[in-house]
């Protein structure tokens, strides 16, 4: 009795218990809240005339220094709570380049605005981002960039709606702000570790569950590491000249020949190909074009000779590879011995108006050296200190030893340098003479110095 009263004189309970498991056993459930997507102020971007002098007027500040972002630019660190890195980055002008692009002063306050109505939690300090401004004055504004805690979702939430997403990359995506007519990026945060990718574009990788933005497939977790060398079949393309070669064509077959290779962008590039004659004075450090089937070209002249073909590049879910293969291009005379290479040391070399000095102690085969180069004006003497990134690096350097049965390329030990000085760690395998080829770019140019150096027993 005492329970068939309580039933009665709750019956409108009991209703609302049957109607929840009614609707839990269809596989109905209430939708759940998803936070807020999140936006840091990451970075300012100017053009300039010269990019060198603008990041110098900052670096005179304690506490700024000189910075290469990959994906993103070059420019200097202005701060930040440590894992908040803040930036300004320059370029120089280009044919897009907007002088009228509205001041950042007046701009910033509505943006931020327009960022929070479509549902973003947004970190950005108004007058620490006007001072910036204000010291940049006589630069372009280009744009101005956010880092987002979850990329992939930042980019659909906006497209969803109806914001219009352009120059869509692994590490950024640029916005159509509407009416405010302002550039806006919102790039990936570097200082959140990535959990998920997107199998079709391995590139797109976020710290938690999405959907890609290219795609539009759900993000997986990222597979372990793949672990094994990768093989490397080399096309010689035939010229119409006759003898030598119209170029090469590149397929690369991963440890799992049943996976096709998808590689991820170092440096600024997907592949570095390094073809080195015979003779060691042909050098080429190149990019090859990707196909679309997924092979590469990469489109010369080349003479007629013997070479080695160097392929350096990062497997998405893999480790990074260093694969060679030997060529002979058409006209070459195939002797049955190779004559030997003969390199006379040196130290200092001169292109395009720069002078550099190797300076090295003992070399010794299987152990590691620093070697340094110093720049300096060849007509003046004087030291060169506004040198330029080149691919997201102070310089790059490729070391090979006389037979090219050993290639290595290595980046200075200073991550951020201007000049005159730059260092490497090389490690030699074998002894004899090894020619090394240090690239560096100043005034928009590219520059190879070439040395030749020792390696003793």
């Amino acid at each position: 009795m005492i329970h068939t009263r309580a039933y009665k004189d709750n019956a409108w309970v009991a209703w609302i218990v049957m109607l929840w498991v009614a609707w839990w056993s269809l596989g109905v459930s209430t939708p759940r809240a998803t936070p807020a997507p999140q936006l840091r102020f990451h970075h300012l971007h100017y053009r300039a005339a010269d990019p060198l002098s603008a990041m110098r007027r900052l670096t005179g500040s304690a506490g700024i220094q000189p910075s290469i972002l990959q994906g993103l630019g070059v420019g200097v660190r202005i701060g930040g709570e440590p894992g908040r890195a803040e930036y300004v980055l320059f370029d120089r002008p280009s044919e897009r380049t907007v002088a009228s692009q509205p001041p950042i002063a007046a701009m910033l306050p509505r943006l931020l605005d327009w960022f929070r109505s479509r549902g973003f939690v947004v970190d950005a300090d108004v007058d620490h981002i006007r001072g910036l401004a204000d010291r940049l004055s006589e630069d372009v504004f280009d744009h101005i960039a956010f880092a987002a805690s979850d990329l992939p979702d930042a980019v659909n939430r906006l497209r969803g709606a109806g914001v219009r997403i352009s120059r869509t990359t692994a590490e950024s995506s640029f916005v159509d702000a509407g009416p405010l007519s302002a550039a806006v990026e919102i790039v990936r945060d570097p200082d959140q570790p990535d959990a998920f990718w997107c199998s079709m574009h391995p590139d797109v990788r976020s710290p938690s569950p999405g959907t890609c933005p290219i795609c539009r497939m759900a993000l997986v977790p990222i597979p372990e590491p793949q672990y094994g060398e990768y093989r490397m079949d080399v096309e010689v393309l035939p010229s119409r000249r006759a003898a030598g070669a119209a170029g090469l064509r590149l397929t690369l077959a991963p440890p799992d020949s049943s996976i096709r290779p998808s590689l991820l962008t170092v440096h600024d590039k997907r592949l570095h190909l390094f073809v080195i004659g015979s003779d060691l004075t042909y050098f080429q450090h190149v990019h090859p074009d990707e196909r679309s089937d997924g092979r590469f070209d990469w489109t010369a002249e080349m003479p007629a000779g013997e070479y080695m073909v160097t392929a350096d590049f990062t497997p998405a879910g893999g480790t990074p590879q260093m694969v060679q293969r030997a060529i002979v291009t058409r006209g070459w005379p195939r002797a049955t011995e190779p004559a030997p290479v003969a390199l006379a040391p040196s130290s200092v070399v001169t292109s395009e108006g720069i002078r550099a000095t190797l300076v090295t102690p003992t070399v010794v085969a299987g152990q590691t050296a620093i070697v340094r180069i110093t720049l300096a004006d060849e007509r003046t003497g004087q030291a060169i200190a506004d040198l330029e990134p080149y691919l997201s690096a102070p310089a790059h350097a490729v070391m090979a030893s006389a037979d090219l049965t050993h290639v290595v390329h290595v980046h200075p030990q200073e991550q951020e340098t201007f000049g005159p000085a730059l260092s490497f760690e090389i490690l030699p395998a074998t002894d004899g003479p090894h020619k090394l080829w240090v690239q560096v770019q100043r005034r928009g140019r590219v520059v190879t110095l070439p040395f030749v150096l020792m390696v003793r027993k």
